[in-house]
């Protein structure tokens, strides 16, 4: 048996090689030793190199430290005896005898998957930069050419295939024998390849008696501004031409929203959209204006139910607007606790306005409202075509409007010669929104104006409040605007009355025509509660002072004002009255007075 003697470890810290790069220096042992790799001495003849003369073959192997000189044995099959050279030993070698050994080419498997698995370079060392330009120049040209075949291959697939029109087309178009022309593989349609589609067109509809043409696309067609302003003056060319639109318009932009509700209101008969069965019609984010223009071109397609937009950066959720059932009544436009938003707003604004003349009821309840939206419904009641004139309710509660919003709302009241009942809380109108609504409320016919309630008000403050009461006066303004009816209820609940709002009511109460009252959590002391109890009309039914800072002198005062108002109720809920005061003015008042 073969003797070894192992070599000493190296306190020297080399880089590491492979196994591939330490068998380059086979032929140097220093080399060997200065890549970090472990230099052997072998033999094919059982010899001990130690004891006795050398054997009459000597080759050596230079092998990474992963491996000792001993594993020679098991990965070249002609080596028998071995021996590992000391780092200190490369001087007293004895020159190589025979034939050179190498690396025999059938390895082992074992001895593969270690030189694969320590990082063997797939590329040979010897190339250099013009290798490597070559290299890149053909596979650069062979790129271009793929590139190339691809977009043949894909123009190619790009058709437009001729079928007979869909039964779902024809409960559309309410049409018989017409053949339809399907872009769906034609990919993004250009004007190019409506030229193509038009020249058809043409030589088919010429003939006479031939059959209509249906242009049907799809959302991977991805129809622009150019295209849609050519398909305008094919419709207007071609009278028995319609075109099928898809319901995913998503991916276009604001110019492209804008032209195709031109064209839908100059074709509403020859242009449909594929929502049959329940699909949504699907919208991007747009302005307010385009979406105003085609929810009016909405209008006439009855096949558009519901839309939806995509959600914005800012958005909780995407907005809906469901417009089937405002077709069912064109006297109501009804949207309680629906995320319209000021796109959806605008939208339903756009689509009601044809008959907005005929509105009678307004109610957009919790439905996330803005300025924007508002200012769009303000136009759509007063400054249409035909103006809402027989409007006698509108609820804009909990949204999110305010002073400007509540601006341009003021400014339709004069022009809603119906409208009786204004209901605003829960909104975000301040002291300028309510000076606003102050100076247009004398010349409306507004009976009651609701500005806050138990679930909330609005922060209009004292001055505010002071706007509103100066307001209360409208007897002259009323009659030189030759109006019938004046302001008969006002709610101010949780809407920060204050000392100043309070000496200001006091101070126009007796001048005004109300039935009912609402200062409830107004913040008011006794000496606020009571300047408004001795200024209070005649025609005063109902006052309601729930939620402050009272005590008892407010009670006996409200006792006292009882007694002189046989048909008059207050309610003092919520207030700091001690538990005598409260069953004395019980058992006198019973329910007219709310503890």
């Amino acid at each position: 048996s073969s003797s070894t003697t192992q070599a000493p470890s190296s306190t020297v810290a080399l880089p590491t090689v492979s196994a591939v790069s330490c068998a380059r220096f086979a032929k140097d042992c220093e080399q060997c030793f200065a890549h970090n790799c472990r230099y052997c001495r072998t033999s094919p003849e059982d010899w001990s190199f130690i004891n006795g003369e050398p054997p009459s073959i000597i080759d050596y192997a230079c092998l990474s430290k992963t491996w000792q000189c001993i594993d020679l044995q098991q990965l070249r099959p002609d080596v028998v005896s071995v021996e590992a050279i000391a780092y200190n030993g490369c001087g007293n070698l004895l020159p190589p005898k025979g034939p050179t050994t190498r690396l025999t080419t059938t390895t082992t498997t074992k001895e593969v998957e270690v030189i694969q698995s320590e990082g063997h370079p797939w590329w040979p060392a010897e190339w250099g930069i013009v290798v490597w330009t070559a290299i890149a120049i053909l596979g650069g040209f062979a790129l271009l050419l793929c590139c190339y075949l691809g977009h043949r291959c894909r123009r190619r697939l790009q058709r437009v295939h001729v079928l007979p029109q869909s039964a779902l087309d024809s409960r559309i178009f309410k049409t018989k024998a017409s053949v339809k022309w399907d872009f769906a593989r034609a990919g993004v349609v250009s004007e190019g390849d409506l030229e193509a589609a038009k020249k058809a067109l043409e030589a088919a509809l010429t003939q006479a008696g031939g059959p209509a043409r249906c242009l049907t696309f799809w959302a991977s067609n991805c129809l622009r501004v150019p295209v849609l302003s050519e398909l305008d003056r094919m419709l207007l060319r071609f009278p028995s031409l319609t075109l099928s639109l898809d319901a995913d318009w998503k991916r276009a932009d604001d110019a492209t929203l804008a032209q195709l509700a031109k064209v839908l209101m100059k074709h509403r008969d020859r242009c449909k959209f594929r929502t049959v069965g329940g699909q949504t019609l699907q919208l991007p984010v747009a302005t307010v204006t385009t979406l105003n223009s085609l929810g009016e071109s909405f209008s006439g397609h009855h096949e558009v139910d519901k839309v939806v937009f995509e959600k914005g950066p800012k958005d909780a959720e995407a907005c809906r607007v469901a417009l089937g059932q405002l077709r069912l009544t064109s006297q109501e436009m009804i949207f309680n606790r629906q995320n319209l938003g000021d796109m959806g707003c605008s939208l339903a604004c756009g689509f009601v306005r044809p008959w907005g003349s005929r509105l009678q009821i307004a109610r957009l309840v919790e439905c996330g409202v803005g300025d924007l939206g508002i200012s769009f419904l303000a136009r759509l009641l007063a400054h249409a075509r035909q103006p809402a004139v027989n409007l006698k309710e509108l609820n804009l509660s909990a949204n999110k409007f305010g002073d400007r919003g509540m601006a341009e709302l003021a400014d339709a009241l004069p022009m809603l010669d119906s409208l009786e009942k204004l209901l605003l809380e829960r909104n975000k109108i301040g002291p300028m929104g309510a000076q606003a609504l102050a100076s247009r409320l004398s010349r409306s016919n507004v009976r009651e104006l609701v500005l806050g309630t138990h679930l909330g008000g609005n922060p209009i403050g004292p001055v505010g409040v002071q706007a509103l009461a100066r307001g209360l006066n409208d007897a002259l303004p009323r009659a030189a605007a030759n109006r019938e009816t004046r302001l008969e209820a006002l709610a101010l609940e949780d809407c920060q009355v204050g000392e100043e709002g309070a000496k200001a009511l006091a101070e126009h109460l007796s001048q005004s025509a109300l039935m009912a009252l609402s200062v409830a959590r107004g913040q008011l002391t006794d000496e606020d509660a009571t300047a408004i109890l001795l200024a209070l009309p005649k025609s005063i039914a109902f006052l309601d002072l729930s939620g402050n800072q009272l005590s008892d002198l407010t009670a006996s005062i409200a006792g006292e004002t009882l007694y002189k108002r046989s048909g008059m109720s207050i309610s003092l809920a919520a207030n700091f009255l001690s538990p005598t005061i409260k069953m004395l003015l019980a058992e006198e008042h019973g329910t007219r007075l709310r503890l």
